[in-house]
């Protein structure tokens, strides 16, 4: 084993994903799962076998907007990007695409899942996104970094929940070692992070889903499909434009359902929806 092969990192631990260390790395590992830290420790164990420059870890729950798990981009300088995606722009992003589409644990890349889902920015988007052909998506969150190679590692978790961990580098530097050792090791990483999230549900806002239970109250009955569909969304607290961008419709369209909505409901606000939905759910 050669002494280039070998990491060491602030835990005090020198791991090779080449040799008998990957032994060690994932006694260490193991012994993190449970850990109120678990996901702030998670990316140093990971620079270990995938060497890169930014980390994010999200959790998608159904159609909700991600919850940021952990967030390396923010003290870089970044913030405003991670806040673009989180409440606008992870809706056109390939990977929560991918999740609809029932998206299988492992290791993927932007640009393959580029070429297989594709992206659904159009030129009347609104979104907050600055368009670049030399972009892997065509386009960039407006404050996120620029020309990046992205890896993800996808954690389906249960009832559609997904932990999505991505790492990326800048195109100017080289990339550290092959992501196909984080594809060997992502099976065992996957399981690491279902037992987590298995022992401590609440960490990532684990709650239980209310919204079905209150589309089925009978003040919602005379609710279109596609009105408790817009009804749902806005429970879960997208906005109007990004809401037209995730079903695919013009955003007059989806104003249009907003008006028939609050009409059925006797409601004349947005407030007041979710506090309708509060005292339904209170009873």
């Amino acid at each position: 084993m050669s002494s280039e092969s070998m990491v060491q990192h602030s835990n005090g631990l020198c791991y090779s994903v080449h040799g008998p260390d990957i032994v060690e790395w994932c006694t260490a590992f193991v012994e993190t799962i449970g850990d109120e830290a678990f996901f702030l420790k998670l990316p140093e164990y990971l620079q270990a076998i995938l060497p890169h420059e930014y980390c994010m870890i999200f959790y998608y729950k159904n159609r909700e907007a991600p919850i940021a798990l952990f967030d390396g981009l923010t003290p870089e300088g970044y913030g405003d990007g991670v806040t673009n995606y989180v409440r606008e722009t992870f809706v056109i992003n390939p990977f929560y695409r991918a999740i609809e589409r029932g998206l299988g644990a492992g290791v993927h890349s932007m640009s393959d899942l580029v070429l297989q889902i594709g992206t659904t920015l159009n030129k009347e988007s609104e979104l907050r996104v600055e368009r670049d052909n030399r972009e892997e998506l065509g386009f960039v969150t407006e404050g996120w970094p620029k020309r990046s190679k992205e890896v993800m590692l996808g954690a389906p978790i249960g009832n559609g929940d997904v932990v999505e961990i991505s790492m990326s580098t800048p195109e100017t530097k080289r990339r550290g070692e092959s992501p196909d050792v984080l594809d060997r090791l992502s099976p065992f990483i996957v399981t690491g992070i279902r037992k987590h999230v298995q022992i401590r549900p609440a960490e990532i806002g684990n709650q239980a889903d209310h919204t079905s239970r209150l589309l089925e109250h009978q003040k919602f009955r005379n609710l279109t499909k596609r009105e408790i569909e817009i009804v749902d969304l806005i429970l879960s607290g997208l906005s109007s434009k990004v809401i037209a961008t995730h079903l695919d419709i013009a955003l007059p369209t989806v104003k249009t359902h907003r008006r028939n909505i609050f009409r059925k409901l006797k409601i004349s606000a947005q407030a007041e929806l979710f506090a309708l939905a509060t005292s339904l759910l209170s009873h």
